[in-house]
């Protein structure tokens, strides 16, 4: 198996668009579109985007807990402003459902993808 570069993988992982990757890599056009048409490259781009998005959401699940525990002190303190308190319930249930809604996409994408792959071979 052939050594990539990590930053080069990660910036992989993080865009898509070849203006983008250019941006973050200082890589040509030319050279990006080499990156994109190796599989083994882009196996390993898409391994590490899953990383990351498996550890963003372990984090948002680790906090979630903190973050309940602070909406409810917020939501029971009487002295805050009833229209503050709704909205940062708001804003959290907000951001959860953002974050469902990512990782199920994330997860019929692969699903498509792995449909795809096996129609090919």
């Amino acid at each position: 198996m052939k050594q990539y570069d990590e930053k080069v993988i990660l910036y992989f992982a993080m865009f898509h668009r070849t203006v983008d990757l250019m941006k973050a890599t200082g890589l040509s056009k030319n050279t990006i579109c080499k990156y994109k048409k190796n599989k083994e490259f882009m196996e390993l781009a898409k391994q590490r985007r899953d990383e990351l998005l498996q550890s963003a959401v372990h984090r948002m699940e680790c906090e979630l807990f903190n973050t309940i525990n602070v909406l409810c002190k917020i939501r029971d303190k009487e002295s805050i402003n009833p229209q503050t308190r709704v909205s940062a319930c708001n804003t959290i249930l907000n951001h959860f459902q953002s974050l469902k809604v990512t990782l199920e996409f994330s997860e019929r994408l692969e699903a498509l993808e792995r449909m795809g792959e096996s129609e090919d071979g």
